[in-house]
């Protein structure tokens, strides 16, 4: 009986992609933002579900203090493949002296880069995974049915993908229509092959800590994806909790992370 339920799910989703996806337009494949000048470059590298957008305020931010700023769109199907897009715009642009800043997703990108790019001098963790866990989604064909669903490029994942901002801390008022990504396929390649990324995450956590550059973790008090008390046990660098904070500090809590960084607070943990 549950074989031709899921038959059923799985045909309707696919109408439904095809009638979402004919009045909508793929994203270019090469999309980041980048600032006309500023004394000291900051590389943004951002989470799933999101686009580059969500770190719209932390830009403006930075900006104010006359800091460049590179943000990429990580729309990869996986941690390689944007790995080698942010690779090509640091080869590209040349930057010296990069601050790196990174969160959910965008750590097990950023967290690669380490290894090879001599110019990231100072890394900054928002709320980022740098410690192993268990997905959300079980890593069998009904998993990847329910992912494929879930997270589609239909108005179903567009709902989906809302509601995680909701549950991570934004207002309703504070979304906007470009915190969606259009193409869903490098969430869906997340949940889909996560037993992968145990290695990833594995490597990441050697990476991070054979790093000799600077490292501040910067975390949301009540995050409910990535808790400091998982993600911040045994951790050497120094680390800042933003009270009432939840997982999307870089847009709830962009001055604060700011104010952090440039090293004028007092809240040290």
């Amino acid at each position: 009986m549950l074989l031709p339920i899921c038959l059923v799910l799985f045909l309707f989703f696919i109408l439904l992609t095809y009638i979402y996806n004919s009045n909508k337009q793929n994203p270019p494949s090469n999309n980041y933002y980048l600032s006309k000048s500023g004394t000291s470059t900051y590389v943004l590298l951002h989470g799933i579900p999101g686009t580059r957008h969500v770190y719209d305020k932390l830009i403006l931010e930075l900006e104010q203090k006359d800091i460049r700023v590179l943000a990429p769109e990580l729309q990869g199907d996986s941690i390689n493949a944007d790995v080698d897009y942010v690779h090509s715009l640091l080869d590209e642009f040349k930057f010296d002296n990069v601050t790196l800043v990174v969160h959910d997703r965008g750590g097990l990108v950023g967290m690669q880069l380490l290894q090879d790019r001599t110019e990231i001098n100072r890394v900054v963790l928002l709320d980022t995974i740098i410690t192993d866990f268990n997905p959300q989604f079980p890593q069998n064909s009904f998993g990847a049915l329910l992912v494929n669903i879930l997270y589609s490029n239909t108005f179903i994942g567009d709902f989906v993908t809302k509601q995680t901002f909701i549950q991570g801390g934004l207002e309703t008022t504070d979304l906007h229509i470009n915190f969606i990504p259009e193409n869903k396929n490098h969430v869906r390649s997340f949940f889909n092959n996560f037993s992968t990324l145990h290695t990833v995450i594995k490597e990441n956590k050697k990476i991070l800590q054979e790093y000799q550059g600077e490292v501040i973790g910067i975390w949301g008090e009540h995050d409910p994806f990535l808790p400091k008390e998982l993600h911040l046990t045994d951790t050497t660098f120094d680390t800042h909790i933003i009270s009432n904070a939840q997982h999307y500090t870089p847009h709830t809590h962009a001055q604060e992370i700011v104010v952090i960084i440039l090293g004028d607070t007092d809240d040290h943990q």
